[in-house]
Formats: C-alpha cells, sequence, structure tokens
C-alpha cells in the first residue's frame, strides 16, 4: 500500500477507536457501570425474546460465573429481574421498568457519541 493508503488506513483506525472508546464511555456513564452491563442491558432490550441467562452471558461474552455475578450486580441494581423459565434448568432475564429506562439511555448516548463524532465530517 502507497504512503496515501496507509495514511487513510491510518486515520481509518485511530476515528475507529476513539467512536469504540466515546461510545464505550457513554454507555458506562449511562448505565452507571463499568463493565458489561451496559452491553447486557441493550441485548435485552433489543432481544425479540426473553433471554436465558445462558443466553444473555454469551451474547456479551462472559464465563457461566461471569455472566451469574453480572445478573447478581443487575438485579441487586433494580434493572433486571430473573424469572424461572419453562424449562427448571433455565433462569430467564427480564428488564425491569428502570432496566429499560437504563436500556434507553445507554442506545441514546451511544448514538450522541457517535454523532458527535461524525458531525465534523463532509462527504
Amino acid at each position: 500500500m502507497g504512503e496515501t493508503g496507509d495514511h487513510t488506513t491510518n486515520v481509518f483506525g485511530a476515528l475507529t477507536l476513539l467512536a469504540t472508546d466515546g461510545m464505550r464511555t457513554a454507555a458506562e456513564l449511562a448505565a452507571g457501570r463499568s463493565d458489561a452491563a451496559p452491553a447486557a442491558l441493550v441485548a435485552l432490550h433489543n432481544a425479540p425474546r426473553d433471554r436465558s441467562l445462558d443466553e444473555l452471558r454469551r451474547v456479551v461474552g462472559l464465563t457461566p460465573s461471569g455472566g451469574v455475578r453480572l445478573v447478581d450486580r443487575l438485579v441487586e441494581d433494580g434493572l433486571v429481574e430473573r424469572h424461572p423459565g419453562a424449562d427448571a434448568r433455565v433462569v430467564v432475564v427480564k428488564l425491569t421498568p428502570r432496566g429499560r429506562r437504563v436500556a434507553r439511555a445507554v442506545l441514546a448516548a451511544r448514538a450522541d457519541s457517535l454523532e458527535r463524532l461524525l458531525r465534523p465530517l463532509t462527504g
């Protein structure tokens, strides 16, 4: 790749990192947590159906024990509730009304962060 291509690649890479870091920070501030909570809340909010604890932990990339700890914290914060699944071995995780509000705030914060980053760009 030529010098111009390298420069463009580097600028695009820097922009991508800036966007990712900005959206993560905005999401963590909106959720009031710096762990996988923002991703979990959005995953539950956007799911077309209820998610099991196991499905949720896989979506956010956690181990089984990490998923349980995350859901414990979200329950403690009043953001989700545990419910029995159709199978007695399954635990379903559902957003509370507060959890739904926080999930919407996370989504809005991520979108706002990206919009602020892209606003100065032109075609």
